[in-house]
């Protein structure tokens, strides 16, 4: 294990997501959604495409149809059109923390679903973490901007996907699962060109961000995975929280974003309860 190469690769990740939605807001200025969810969906099929013929390992399988991954794939679809609708929609700082609900999301699948063991502490952190994202929506008040909730909807979806990761068949080799997700990522941008909104060719001040942001994704997915592999995951997930930190100053640096103060508190909350939680998931599995 080299868990400081793990931690500047998961860092990395971080910054490069953050960098692929900075994009993706431009972007999303010109192009529907449909057309922004195939072009990402079509550039990471390039790219677990080539990583799988690397590898010497078939794009396609009979797995395709499986259960635990059309699940995945329903997950992974609905997850990242509510996050990409989202990052078009409000704050980017705003999404970043709603984003960070994840993990309490997956714990609480896990323990639903799939039966993993969840103390009492661990369901007071998710109770207390979902608190945090009502104070960063805010449901019920003046500030309150009903495109959050595509955040929220992005998150569970999100949730789903890792929960039917986790379930799927150590058989099936990572790189054709994520090629699968993109896949569905790109035929569900196909339809709606197709039955909603038709695609728009991109001006020359927005077509580079497109480009960039395609190219980012995958290597943001790459580093991701990469971190994953090299580092102790105990010592490299925790900085998957750095991300609200790059979306917070993603926002400021280049939208002239001001999160409020109940937006830093609702994120310190969600960072802090997940932090305990996975704290906790650690420790149990050492007395284990």
């Amino acid at each position: 294990m080299d868990n400081l190469k793990g931690i500047a690769l998961m860092a990395a990740a971080m910054a490069i997501f953050t960098l692929a939605d900075i994009c993706i807001k431009i972007a999303g200025r010109e192009l529907p959604v449909g057309e922004i969810f195939f072009l990402f969906g079509l550039g990471g099929c390039v790219f677990f495409w080539i990583l799988l013929k690397r590898s010497g390992e078939a794009v396609f399988a009979r797995d395709f149809l499986s259960p635990v991954i059309i699940v995945r794939n329903i997950g992974e679809v609905t997850g990242t059109f509510g996050i990409m609708t989202a990052v078009v929609l409000i704050p980017l700082s705003s999404v970043s923390a709603i984003m960070q609900a994840a993990p309490l999301i997956v714990t609480l699948g896990a323990a639903l679903f799939l039966k993993e063991p969840v103390g009492w502490r661990r369901w007071t952190a998710i109770l207390i973490g979902f608190f945090g994202v009502l104070i960063v929506i805010r449901p019920g008040s003046d500030g309150f901007v009903p495109a959050t909730l595509f955040a929220v909807f992005g998150v569970v979806g999100q949730a789903l996907r890792d929960l039917s990761t986790r379930a799927a068949p150590r058989s099936i080799p990572s790189a054709r699962i994520g090629f699968y997700g993109v896949f569905a990522l790109s035929m569900m941008g196909l339809g709606l060109m197709i039955f909603r909104a038709p695609p728009v060719m991109p001006s020359q001040e927005v077509l580079p961000f497109v480009i960039v942001g395609v190219i980012l994704g995958s290597l943001g997915y790459h580093a991701l995975n990469l971190s994953m592999r090299l580092g102790d995951v105990a010592v490299v997930v925790p900085f998957r929280y750095s991300r609200i930190l790059f979306g917070v100053a993603g926002g400021m640096l280049v939208f002239a974003e001001r999160p409020d103060f109940w937006t830093y508190v609702g994120s310190a909350i969600i960072i802090s309860t997940g932090l305990y939680s996975f704290m906790r998931e650690r420790k149990r599995r050492n007395a284990a």
